[in-house]
Order: C-alpha cells, then structure tokens, then sequence
C-alpha cells in the first residue's frame, strides 16, 4: 500500500486509538475517522466517499457507552464498512485472535512492526474512480 492511505479505525481503546493514530501518521497516513461503537461506525461512515483501510477491532461496543461486546462486532464493523464503500477497502482484523472470522488480513499489537508500518505495507487494491 503506498504512502498516504486513508484509513477508518473501529476502536473503542483510546489508549490503542492514540497509539494507532500516531503510527499511522508517522507512516504519512490519514485517519478520515475513528469510531468506538457500531452506532458511531454507522453515523460516520455516509460522510466519507472512499477509504483504503478499515481496522476493525472485534471488542466494541454496539453503542457509545456501553460494555464492549466480545462476540462478531469486527465482522458486523466489517459488513457495514462494505455495505457503503463495496470491495475497494482493505479490512484488517486488529486482534490477538490468530483466526478471526473476518477481515482480509490480520494484525496483532506489538509482535514485528507497527500498524503504520503494517499498512503501508498491504497490498494494492484499486482505486474505484
């Protein structure tokens, strides 16, 4: 993935959200939004026209305040963030689960590199016109 992607991140740590952000930022990437909750994911996602990335985590919650659900909120994340922007945007499951069930690749915190570093290198998809 070249420099400069634009990337979505479904996060409800704000600890892991700054982590994130200042990663994918030192990698020359652009955050368009962050989303704690399936409900913010929805309300923000009609605002942008495209995206390159989405990290999903699959430990939110479905609304802005409430406990984290533990169970398929990283696949539901991944089917909304499809729904509005199709196959265009890569998904990444940010997770220490070594086989989610969703997401096109997979990224766990801290091992070889950074989330910036792991975007930039992801393969290219197309960009729709």
């Amino acid at each position: 993935m070249p420099p400069y992607s634009r990337v979505i991140i479904f996060e409800d740590d704000p600890f892991m959200v700054e982590n994130m952000q200042e990663s994918l930022a030192n990698e020359g990437h652009t955050v368009l939004f962050v989303a704690d909750s399936i409900e913010k994911l929805e309300k923000l996602l009609p605002t942008i026209t495209d995206a390159d990335v989405a990290l999903l985590d699959n430990q939110a919650p479905w609304k802005t305040g409430q406990a984290p659900d533990y169970k398929g909120v990283g696949k539901i994340a991944e089917k909304r963030i499809r729904g509005i922007l199709g196959e265009r945007v890569i998904t990444v499951a940010t997770t220490s689960d070594e086989h989610p069930n969703y997401g096109e690749h997979i990224f766990t915190h801290g091992i070889t590199q950074t989330i910036g570093e792991f975007v930039t290198a992801l393969p290219r998809k197309e960009r729709q016109q």
